[in-house]
């Protein structure tokens, strides 16, 4: 089977991302796995998973996105991308001091995040969806 991604729009909360994962796992082909565009959305998800009988990862795995700090205690441990929270809090105050004091600076600044693996996924391929 080709492997084939679909993206599904949904706002940043729990609920919605168990909407958007109930919606792709009620469509045709089931995703093998989803990425999610935060760790909130990405417990929403494993949820529906669990709703529609299935499990994660054995049957869909999930990733999220920010490693907050419940995703560690989820059962199981959420798989997700670590980013560095302070130092973009640092960046952004930085950013503001030099608005508001006139200086021109760049305002699109590069950090650097790391996957931090757990439990909700494995090594294997297939089709993935996109929350």
């Amino acid at each position: 089977m080709e492997p084939c991604a679909q993206v599904t729009a949904a706002a940043y909360r729990f609920e919605d991302g168990k909407a958007a994962a109930a919606a792709l796992l009620a469509g045709g082909a089931r995703p093998e796995a989803l990425l999610c565009a935060n760790d909130l959305l990405a417990l929403g998800a494993m949820n529906a998973v669990y709703d529609a009988g299935l499990a994660v990862p054995a049957d869909v795995a999930v990733v999220g996105f920010d490693d907050i700090f419940f995703s560690r205690f989820f059962n199981p441990a959420l798989t997700t991308v670590a980013q560095p929270m302070r130092r973009i809090g640092a960046e952004a105050a930085e950013l503001l001091i030099d608005l508001i004091e006139g200086r021109r600076s760049e305002r699109r600044r590069l950090l650097p995040v790391h996957l931090v693996e757990r439990a909700s996924t494995t090594n294997r391929g297939g089709s993935h969806g996109a929350i």
